[in-house]
């Protein structure tokens, strides 16, 4: 058992800290709810404002990885293919967060046409 901050934490109780409603605060986030991706070009966030990987010693381990590889999937992605939602927008509560509906899709149309491969 612990108190943290005035409150009294049982032993074995379960703690969730919600990062995604965390990151919802309108004071930092303009319009927090629309997803805009260019909130994060040309600005950096304090820790208590953005902490999607968790902070100080308690943070992800592959936090370094996981950024240069979701950079490269969201460089590729916004290069080269046409996105179309096709499914439901509609959020739904999951086990521990928000997430999206069941029957929301997204297609993917490439923007150019594959290479031809050269005949045997």
């Amino acid at each position: 058992e612990l108190v943290f901050d005035g409150y009294r934490i049982p032993k074995h109780a379960f703690v969730k800290i919600p990062l995604r409603e965390v990151h919802q605060d309108p004071q930092v986030f303009e319009e927090p709810e629309r997803f805009n991706p260019w909130r994060f070009v040309g600005r950096t966030y304090p820790v208590d404002a953005y902490a999607p990987f968790g902070t100080s010693e308690h943070r992800c381990l592959g936090t370094h990885l996981v950024r240069r590889v979701a950079t490269l999937l969201v460089e590729e992605l916004a290069s080269s293919w046409a996105w179309a939602q096709t499914g439901d927008s509609t959020r739904v509560m999951g086990r521990y967060h928000w997430e999206p509906a069941p029957t929301f899709d997204i297609r993917l149309t490439p923007l150019r046409a594959p290479a031809s491969t050269p005949a045997s």
